[in-house]
């Protein structure tokens, strides 16, 4: 039901606005986040490299509309179990993110909690903790309920597991 909604959505902004109207490539971001969920990689990653070229030829590559298409890459390369090329992804993100925002910038919080889970996944627990830390810092004024705060928290708990 979500990914016809979100591809009906898709096909009445793109037949509105045209294909390459900045909202129209929302609409299939989002969509390809529907179809990351239902395990149909080929097509989200299509998608998104869609957008992402796109929005690179509009804008250059330290633009945050890119950095924001490039958070989404990543996902579909850890789902493959491609964890190499997740982090490759995630750390490009968190480049630009850093360059566009700043690097005390909170938004860079849950970049770097995702790049921890990938590093953590590919068995390299110090860098993993390394990069919850930093989220965790960079989330310290918001409050202890936040959703990226409380993720960068469990994480740094599993590695007090066995």
């Amino acid at each position: 039901m979500a990914r016809q909604t979100a591809r009906k959505a898709l096909d009445i902004c793109e037949a509105a606005l045209g294909a390459e109207h900045p909202a129209a490539l929302a609409h299939g971001a989002a969509l390809a986040g529907v179809l990351l969920d239902l395990g149909r990689f080929e097509e989200a990653e299509e998608l998104l490299q869609r957008t992402l070229a796109f929005f690179q030829n509009r804008n250059g590559r330290l633009h945050s509309p890119v950095a924001v298409t490039l958070a989404g890459l990543p996902g579909v390369a850890h789902a493959r179990g491609d964890l190499a090329e997740a982090e490759r992804r995630w750390t490009e993100a968190l480049d630009i993110k850093t360059k566009v925002l700043g690097v005390e910038h909170p938004d860079l919080a849950i970049t770097l909690n995702n790049l921890g889970v990938v590093r953590y996944d590919l068995g390299r627990r110090d860098d993993a903790a390394a990069a919850w830390r930093q989220s965790l810092t960079l989330l310290h004024d918001v409050t202890p309920d936040q959703p990226a705060r409380r993720a960068a928290e469990a994480n740094l708990a599993r590695l007090d597991e066995p």
